[in-house]
């Protein structure tokens, strides 16, 4: 969890883990879709 996070004190511990969550899924859905990063689309298996 995000250093960051410990200055939300009227955040339960629940409510951080789900932030963290939504926000690296956030991140990695804007990554994986960026086409400078270099990621492909894996090939699907026959």
């Amino acid at each position: 969890m995000p250093s960051a996070f410990k200055a939300l004190k009227d955040v339960s511990n629940d409510d951080k883990i789900k932030l963290n969550k939504l926000l690296q899924e956030i991140a990695w859905d804007t990554v994986s879709h960026h086409p400078l990063t270099g990621l492909t689309k894996p090939v699907a298996a026959k």
